[in-house]
């Protein structure tokens, strides 16, 4: 009988074995080697096969590229709709991703009822020529060779450009173009034509990922944003970002981040993600009355207190209530579960709204353990800890809860008002709660 599988711990030489019991005695060493060269073979053909299909994501780039035509995009029209003017019907959305287009795309502006494109996994390093969509809203570029933000004049009838999806291109420096070229005082034909962000003032939706940003001075000119997503770029701060007071989401993630004071401007802000940066204090979001989610993975925050009194905008004694509901501070310094084994419930004691910490779910119980280690009697609480229950790494393990409960009520009572010994802490049973 031949085996279908083979156990981890055998090696080759095992299997060439007469005598090994893998393959069974009606085996010969020559069935073996027919066995072990056709697995071989299928190995070298999923691997084949993985790297073919590697290779046609990244849009076969060993093909010539080719400049876009209308010949060449005819058949990936689509939304057939009524035109703007009402007096006929055109395709309003372009599908030319993948096709190796290169250079300029002044072809487009005869398809001028165009409202949504995707020029996705192309060659493109300037998007000039969409200026012929007048109504253009929707634009998808990720994947080409962009060395800006939008790098095309407005329409003569003005921008209608509302998300624009730049991921992984080739941006780098600011969110800004250079300044228009004025024309020569001899004459000439340079440009003065407004571009990027600053001609396209209505976006609403600006995605930036994978690039190699720096800063993202220049956003002022989109005071509508909504949503912005910068991640896995260079960023050294948030300058730039502070007259977004429409920006509902924001993501930062995978930065070089040291600071972000800016962010305690975005009043409107809903979901903060600063993953993977080098923060190590946060400013105050206290006007940040609507803010509902922070991610603050991997940075360096040091104190507990002091991200509570960010988050929640009052004194130590007394914070603010907090609208956060998620918040996630894995791998940060404060998280000391040597030294402060109970941080998660003095964490959820300050941000009471809490509903999920670090993927967790804040459930009825902790949000009672979190006011029986931090509430108003923290101080005669933590003195019981101490005293009865000195050898215990965490005081919120079930088999200590039950009497841990038990010294906790009889605080109240006339002998520990007086001071006098409290009765013994009652035996552990096998229930968390008694």
């Amino acid at each position: 009988m031949i085996h279908t599988t083979t156990p981890a711990s055998h090696t080759p030489s095992d299997f060439r074995d007469p005598g090994n019991s893998w393959y069974g005695d009606e085996m010969d060493e020559n069935e073996v080697d027919e066995i072990l060269d056709a697995a071989a073979t299928r190995i070298q053909a999923v691997r084949r096969g993985t790297a073919a299909r590697k290779q046609q994501k990244k849009g076969d780039f060993m093909e010539p590229s080719q400049g876009f035509s209308v010949e060449l995009v005819k058949s990936r029209l689509t939304g057939l709709a009524p035109t703007a003017d009402g007096l006929g019907f055109a395709c309003t959305k372009l599908d030319a991703s993948r096709l190796r287009i290169s250079g300029g795309l002044s072809a487009v502006s005869s398809l001028k009822h165009l409202s949504t494109v995707d020029l996705s996994d192309n060659r493109l390093s300037t998007l000039s020529g969409l200026e012929g969509l007048p109504q253009l809203a929707v634009l998808v570029c990720r994947g080409n060779r962009l060395q800006g933000v939008l790098d095309f004049p407005a329409p003569r009838t003005g921008s209608c450009l509302r998300s624009a999806d730049l991921r992984s291109n080739s941006i780098s420096g600011a969110i800004s173009l250079p300044p228009p070229t004025p024309p020569p005082e001899n004459g000439g034909a340079s440009s003065t034509k407004r571009m990027g962000v600053e001609a396209h003032t209505r976006l609403e939706e600006l995605l930036l990922d994978e690039n190699q940003l720096r800063s993202l001075r220049g956003l002022s000119a989109i005071p509508y944003l909504r949503t912005l997503t910068a991640s896995a770029n260079q960023l050294i701060d948030t300058a730039g970002t502070e007259q977004l007071t429409s920006l509902t989401t924001l993501d930062l993630s995978a930065n070089q981040l040291e600071n972000c004071v800016e962010l305690s401007s975005l009043i409107k802000l809903l979901t903060l993600n600063l993953n993977g940066n080098q923060i190590t204090t946060m400013p105050s979001l206290s006007k940040l009355s609507h803010l509902e989610s922070i991610d603050l993975t991997d940075n360096g925050l040091p104190s507990l207190e002091d991200l509570a009194k960010a988050i929640g905008g009052g004194s130590s004694e007394k914070l603010h209530i907090s609208p956060i509901r998620t918040l996630t501070i894995l791998g940060n310094p404060l998280i000391d579960e040597t030294n402060r084994p109970d941080w998660r419930y003095e964490l959820i004691h300050l941000l009471p709204n809490l509903a999920a910490l670090n993927h967790e779910e804040v459930t009825p119980e902790d949000k009672v353990n979190s006011h029986n280690m931090a509430g108003d009697d923290e101080t005669k609480l933590r003195a019981i800890r101490r005293e009865y229950f000195s050898d215990a790494p965490n005081t919120n393990e079930a088999h200590i809860l039950p009497g841990l409960m038990h010294m906790y009520r009889m605080q109240y009572t006339k002998a520990f008002q007086e001071g006098r010994p409290l009765p013994p802490v009652p035996p552990v049973t096998s229930r968390p709660w008694g």
